[in-house]
């Protein structure tokens, strides 16, 4: 019986449908070290939040959108959107307070780009918030 790997009859549905996740699966399989991959994945994910932030920046017309791509300076942009004072930015760093203080800060983001607030509550769950913060960002 052949392995159930890349090349093995058992390919997932979805290697089938988008042929470009296969292509890259089988690159990085080859030419990426664990490590590097995870990573590449943390850098990826990064550049997706700050990008989304920069796009809330800019559509709450909030100054200074390019802070979304600086580390630190992300946090107090994100005060800033949801009209929260600039000190908070210590209390994100107190742990189990930070949950709180997190979901207050999104709450507030959420309610300045007209949505409910219970989604910046969300935002403390892992994957979640990915999905939370893309729809914050690119939605009417």
């Amino acid at each position: 019986m052949a392995a159930a790997g890349l090349g093995g009859p058992r390919r997932h549905i979805w290697l089938r449908v988008f042929p470009i996740v296969n292509t890259l699966l089988r690159v990085f399989s080859q030419s990426v070290e664990p490590e590097q991959l995870g990573c590449l994945t943390w850098i990826i994910i990064y550049f997706y939040f700050s990008l989304c932030v920069y796009v809330i920046a800019r559509k709450t017309e909030t100054e200074n959108s390019w802070w979304a791509f600086i580390p630190l300076l992300n946090i107090i942009l994100v005060l800033l959107i949801g009209d929260k004072p600039v000190w908070w930015v210590f209390l994100c760093f107190v742990p189990l307070l930070n949950l709180l203080i997190v979901a207050l800060i999104w709450m507030g983001v959420a309610e300045v780009r007209c949505k409910p607030s219970w989604l910046g509550g969300l935002m403390v769950l892992p994957g979640v918030n990915l999905i939370v913060i893309g729809y914050l960002a690119f939605s009417r």
